[in-house]
């Protein structure tokens, strides 16, 4: 079963692991593993000692030590001290369609480090990584006077693979985090990266394979987030435009108008209603006003947002907040059909309080 998962803000992910395929290849060192529906795969494991690759001075490698790794070619050598790699076995990540190149967020308690797949090792273990990867998640291997300590992480080490990611070279370690990092932001903020065909009849079990396309509009703009793997609204961040002088633009004394920095491509036949987040509308009293989002709109999604001088003085709301939670709707079109006489109904035109308190 699925584990259970601690440490790093993991956001949406538990959400995918109860509707993902579990497998069970058999492999050694491996508590658990799977395939999301949006095509990642996920492991648990522990994480063994792997030092491959180019030879750094001041090191005192292992006479077992392998000068070449697999991902090497055109003369680009890997260096385990430098690079944070992944190894995988054998065969196992051709035949699942993840290249060497491909990127992983790997994850041990409240660190993270973003990998690349760089080795093959023995096909019957998975858990292996670079003396980088292992120092990123707060395991020093390499001694003072350049002895290596060749011990690894025993358990638990959450492995996230992002088939497609590469482009079938090593790529520097500040590369392989921007990549990683928009890969593992995207599946935590919106539960997935790629593009499921998607069904005429969806069950909510079924959205967590929806994508939204989401464009970062300018610096500090965020991704918008669910709070907990079960909520039904995704929290959006005020992200005020410096070029615009008018923020935050005022729509009147009660009325603001906030700047969220993102623009969506929502999925056809979908929209997201903006909704007051509970918190400021409990203690502020702040509501949304408008806050429909159709899925051919790609603007700035803006948030206008309503109380008195004393709620926003309550607020005391700073770019960077979240502001607003929008929620994702099925959309349903209706035509009116003009008709001389409506069908008639036992209450017929009666309203106003017609039914009693």
């Amino acid at each position: 079963m699925p584990p259970k998962l601690e440490g790093t803000n993991l956001g949406h992910i538990p959400a995918l692991l109860r509707n993902a395929q579990e497998m069970a290849p058999g492999f050694i060192g491996l508590q658990y593993m799977c395939k999301f529906p949006t095509g990642q795969f996920f492991f648990q494991s522990k994480l063994d000692l792997d030092t491959d690759g180019k030879e750094d001075p001041g090191i005192k490698y292992e006479p077992t030590h392998q000068k070449q790794t697999s991902i090497d070619s055109g003369g680009k050598v890997v260096s385990s001290n430098i690079t944070p790699y992944f190894v995988l076995p054998g065969s196992w990540g051709k035949d699942n369609g993840i290249k060497l190149g491909d990127v992983a967020a790997v994850i041990y308690k409240d660190k993270i480090e973003f990998a690349v797949f760089a080795d093959t090792g023995p096909a019957k273990k998975i858990g292996e990584g670079s003396i980088a990867l292992h120092r990123a998640l707060g395991f020093e291997r390499v001694r003072q006077d350049g002895r290596i300590i060749d011990a690894g992480i025993p358990a638990n080490v959450i492995t996230i693979i992002f088939p497609g990611s590469g482009n079938g070279t090593p790529q520097t370690p500040e590369a392989i985090r921007a990549i990683g990092r928009k890969l593992f932001d995207a599946l935590c903020s919106v539960g997935v990266v790629a593009n499921p065909p998607i069904k005429p009849s969806l069950t909510a079990d079924d959205l967590a394979g929806l994508r939204i396309l989401t464009k970062l509009l300018r610096p500090g703009a965020k991704l918008p987030i669910y709070g907990t793997p079960r909520a039904a609204g995704m929290d959006f961040f005020w992200c005020p435009n410096p070029a615009d002088p008018t923020e935050v633009l005022r729509a009147g004394r009660s009325r603001r108008v906030f700047r969220l920095g993102v623009a969506m491509a929502i999925p056809e036949g979908y929209y997201i209603e903006l909704k007051a987040r509970s918190g400021l509308a409990l203690k502020c009293g702040i509501s949304v006003l408008a806050g429909v989002i159709d899925d051919d709109f790609r603007g700035e999604i803006l948030a206008v947002l309503e109380t008195d001088e004393q709620g926003w003085a309550l607020a005391n709301l700073q770019p960077g907040d979240r502001v607003v939670q929008g929620i994702l709707k099925k959309k349903i079109s209706a035509f009116p059909a003009e008709v001389d006489e409506l069908p008639p109904t036992e209450r017929g035109e009666r309203g106003c309080g017609s039914t009693g308190r």
